[in-house]
């Protein structure tokens, strides 16, 4: 009511996923100027591949 600003960041269990529609949904219950995007830059974690789940070290599939 006083105008102050408040920041409401999800727990990482939970995630928002941005779009046009969820913009205008914030903009129409806290007005202009009350959305703002926090960009993760962090690159995810590459999915180990299959040989590499093995653990044999080979890198090949055959029989050696």
């Amino acid at each position: 009511p006083g105008g102050e600003s408040v920041w409401i960041e999800p727990n990482d269990r939970y995630q928002v996923t941005p779009s046009r529609e969820f913009e205008t949904a914030i903009t129409a219950l806290f007005g202009r100027e009350s959305y703002q995007v926090k960009v993760d830059n962090a690159l995810p974690e590459r999915a180990p591949r299959r040989w590499e789940k093995r653990g044999n070290g080979g890198g090949g599939g055959g029989d050696e």
